[in-house]
């Protein structure tokens, strides 16, 4: 839900890990042309927004704007894939007679949730601002939230129903004896082996088949399975709303810090090699355009924004100085909190001095590095 350095890694992932059918994306309607030379069609509405205030200067939506829609659109229709996975799950267990224990989910997942509040520490005021940007009340967030769970808890209903349907049809070989002419002991747990290695497989063939049976060419609905139509609902279009929030804060905050620690390096003389980046970047490129269903993706991604592959990929350049910046700033601080330990201690190993415990040095260097900065225009509206 909140604040990843790293979150542009989630749009290469997501770029190399397209399926060919159920994965909620757009279906691609032609085969991908490939130019040798770059063609570039986005246009950015307002380069100049300032996306977040800084002592060093603002930062703008220019070299970051393309590449903050397109990762919300990739975390939206994973979300809508993600929906679609828990209603299609629903829709078996029922035809299967078997109904949701909405009390037992609810606990599950109020408990998942509060495990959330207790790990991060800015759940609350994020709160807010996620419910604001996805344009939902703070209880309908919560329950977005709690929505993510669904599918988890429903896989555990669908593979205890697929175990109880395994030991129903399970035949079991002969007992072996022992000496005395009884069953064997360890024949029962041979039998469990059993019945647990064929509701494996049949969890197994449920899964393959699923693909098959879903479509997602209707943008009115959230799923067409078994050719049936799964309209959407308040939970799961909620869900998909707080997804598409939350990647947008998680990506701009990305781009907050890492422009930060950027700056940060910058004034302490240290260069980050963006032409070998760029080089690297080339070369990925390069393969990525021979993978002929990922750049289909990649177009329909892309088409609604007015752009082409073309310049996603130059859009990636400044995130991708940034991750590096973001690596190299953690150096810095590693070699800094050590030099630190070095001069306050003695040859003996004991401390000469008051040395903060390594998260605290990352915490308050952390803060510092953040204070006088502030996140604008989120929406970038």
């Amino acid at each position: 839900m909140f604040k990843k350095l790293l979150a542009f890694v989630l749009c290469v992932a997501m770029l190399a890990g397209c399926g060919k059918a159920g994965n909620g994306l757009p279906a691609s309607s032609s085969e991908p042309e490939v130019q040798d030379e770059p063609v570039y069609t986005y246009k950015d509405p307002d380069p100049d927004m300032v996306l977040a205030t800084s002592p060093y200067g603002d930062v703008t939506y220019k070299d970051y704007r393309l590449y903050i829609d397109i990762s919300e659109n990739i975390a939206r229709y994973n979300a809508r894939q993600n929906a679609a996975m828990a209603a299609v799950l629903e829709y078996d267990l029922k035809k299967m007679g078997i109904e949701i224990d909405e009390d037992a989910f609810n606990a599950q997942a109020d408990s998942s949730v509060e495990v959330m509040k207790n790990y991060f520490e800015d759940f609350e005021s994020e709160l807010g601002q996620l419910s604001e940007i996805a344009g939902l009340t703070e209880e309908q967030t919560v329950d977005a939230i709690k929505f993510g769970f669904r599918s988890e808890f429903l896989v555990e209903k669908m593979g205890a129903a697929i175990e109880e349907k395994a030991a129903k049809e399970y035949n079991p070989p002969a007992a072996p004896m022992n000496d005395s002419g009884e069953p064997s002991a360890d024949f029962e747990l041979i039998k469990q082996q059993g019945i647990y290695d064929l509701a494996a497989r049949m969890m197994e063939q449920y899964s393959k088949e699923m693909n098959n049976r879903l479509s997602f060419d209707k943008d009115d609905v959230l799923v067409t399975v078994d050719g049936e139509d799964i309209a959407y609902f308040d939970g799961a279009s909620n869900f998909i709303a707080y997804s598409a929030a939350a990647s947008r804060l998680d990506t701009v905050s990305f781009i907050q810090q890492g422009e930060l620690m950027l700056r940060a390096l910058e004034e302490k003389g240290i260069k980050i090699d963006v032409d070998a980046i760029n080089a690297e970047h080339d070369e990925y490129i390069k393969s990525l355009k021979g993978e002929e269903e990922q750049l289909k993706r990649l177009i329909d991604l892309c088409a609604p924004l007015g752009a082409g592959a073309d310049d996603y990929f130059e859009a990636l350049r400044r995130p991708l100085i940034l991750e590096t910046a973001v690596n190299r700033y953690y150096q810095m601080v590693d070699e800094e909190y050590a030099k630190l330990v070095e001069q306050n201690t003695n040859d003996s190993g004991d401390p000469t001095g008051s040395i903060p415990s390594p998260d605290q040095y990352y915490v308050d260097g952390m803060k510092a590095l953040m204070q006088g900065s502030e996140l604008v225009n989120i929406s970038g509206k």
